[in-house]
């Protein structure tokens, strides 16, 4: 889990773009600058830390959409990138990409998968 620390020493939470930016900085590694959203772990890690206040699509969709971080869709889900750390064509790519996805309005392929979590707790309870 992903702590944020004030100078009096005591824990305080991160909000949902503090944690996603730190996280993608703490995840990388030096084959790549992108942080698989689900082997890396951040989608779990994200829940466990937020638990329903927040939800990471809706989160990275809407930093994507402010310019603050870049999101490729991958196989198994997406892969999330500093704008900083990436090329200039790479970006204007992305960015037309995106533009075209969001007005054909097609989800991400992310956000149409079911939530197996909801799922699984259906089939413990019953």
């Amino acid at each position: 889990m992903v702590k944020s620390h004030n100078t009096n020493g005591s824990a305080q939470r991160l909000t949902p773009e503090a944690f996603v930016l730190k996280v993608i900085v703490a995840l990388r590694n030096g084959k790549s600058k992108g942080v698989h959203v689900v082997r890396s772990g951040f989608n779990k890690d994200f829940r466990e830390y937020f638990g329903n206040e927040a939800d990471p699509i809706e989160t990275t969709t809407r930093m994507r959409k402010e310019g603050k971080i870049a999101v490729f869709l991958s196989r198994g889900g997406a892969s999330l990138y500093l704008r900083t750390d990436l090329r200039e064509p790479t970006l204007v790519r992305h960015d037309a990409d995106w533009v075209r996805r969001d007005q054909e309005g097609r989800p991400s392929k992310t956000a149409a998968q079911p939530d197996t979590r909801t799922s699984l707790q259906k089939i413990l309870e019953a």
